[in-house]
């Protein structure tokens, strides 16, 4: 038995990564996390879903020794995470520029593939775009409110809700490990599209803009699912990027 214990894990080590360990993807992530989190403390607009810096804010404001002890707490809990899973894995610093390069290749291919299906398939062609006389975001702007979309929203709808229901569906239920992760990809991508406008700041609802966001969330959930956490994130923060830096420039 520990023989054939050794060879698997040998066999493991020869074996070429499909995606980065769960270690590395924390890692990559934390870029964009702190990025975010500074920005945060810049500017009054966080993004919808971040409890976090919601919750720091409503801290600082009510006591000064409650949000230190909060971010000792948590500090103290990143640390211990983080040296606990470093004994357990390494930093692969080899699928840095792989994942980067993959995620941006999804993010420029996401909005077209949709359009295309939405238009051809579902028939709903998208809205005459016109000018609002808004402000343009500038370049700080874009990257900071994709770096919170991508964090964020990827965070709680893929890792809490996809990730949470499909391991309650699959604990509590008889369905099957394919449908569980249907229904729950299903649901996250509704609740994902769904939020986006929830008042005060949400957008008006149209049809076509809950389908393409619907369609937007199952293509997340799909690369969280297949290719990690750190590719949905990247994937979610170039696609903004883009697209709001599209819309600047318009």
């Amino acid at each position: 038995m520990a023989r054939r214990r050794q060879r698997a894990a040998r066999a493991r080590r020869l074996r070429p990564d499909r995606r980065p360990n769960l270690y590395t993807q924390i890692l990559l992530v934390a870029p964009l996390f702190l990025l975010y989190q500074v920005g945060a403390f810049r500017s009054d607009r966080l993004n919808g879903v971040d409890f976090v810096s919601r919750l720091l804010f409503r801290l600082r404001a009510t006591s000064e020794w409650a949000l230190l002890g909060l971010a000792a707490v948590m500090v103290v809990a990143v640390i211990y995470l983080y040296r606990r899973q470093s004994r357990r894995e390494q930093f692969q610093w080899r699928m840095m520029l792989p994942l980067l390069l993959e995620s941006g290749l999804y993010a420029v291919a996401l909005g077209g593939v949709i359009l295309l299906f939405m238009e051809h398939v579902l028939g709903l062609r998208p809205p005459t775009m016109a000018t609002d006389g808004g402000r343009a975001m500038s370049a700080w702007m874009v990257i900071y409110v994709s770096a919170g979309a991508g964090l964020h929203e990827e965070l709680v709808f893929r890792v809490g809700i996809l990730g949470g229901l499909a391991a309650l569906l699959l604990r509590w239920t008889g369905l099957g490990r394919a449908l569980a992760l249907t229904v729950a990809l299903l649901a996250s991508a509704a609740l994902f599209s769904a939020a986006h406008h929830v008042p005060p700041h949400g957008e008006p609802f149209t049809a076509f803009a809950f389908v393409y966001r619907l369609l937007a969330g199952v293509l997340f959930g799909i690369i969280y699912l297949r290719r990690g956490f750190a590719t949905a994130v990247y994937t979610h923060f170039l696609y903004d990027v883009l697209v709001l830096g599209a819309l600047g420039a318009g």
